[in-house]
């Protein structure tokens, strides 16, 4: 079985939250990364490639796990944005 480490679950701001996701995306997601129908545009970005080496080092039932786990959690925001009148000057 595939274990990445998941520090807090949520991958990093710059890219998706699988949490709460249905389950079918996110298996015809690591489908299409296995078999090369998603890819990006950008050769360069390690994560794509990495997400393809992922998906196609795993099995159906590990594929299917990994789905489960994912819309099983609750999904959270990164980021919590206040409203406010005046902000405090950073300088002080």
């Amino acid at each position: 079985m595939l274990i990445l480490p998941l520090p807090q679950r949520k991958g990093r701001p710059v890219n998706t939250n699988l949490a709460g996701l249905p389950d079918t995306y996110i298996l015809q997601t690591l489908d299409d990364f296995r078999n090369g129908t998603r890819r990006s545009s950008d050769t360069r970005k390690s994560n794509t490639n990495s997400m393809i080496g992922f998906a196609k080092s795993m099995s159906d039932d590990e594929m299917r796990a990994a789905a489960q786990y994912f819309s099983s959690m609750k999904w959270t925001p990164w980021i919590r944005v206040v409203e406010a009148d005046m902000v405090r000057n950073a300088d002080c």
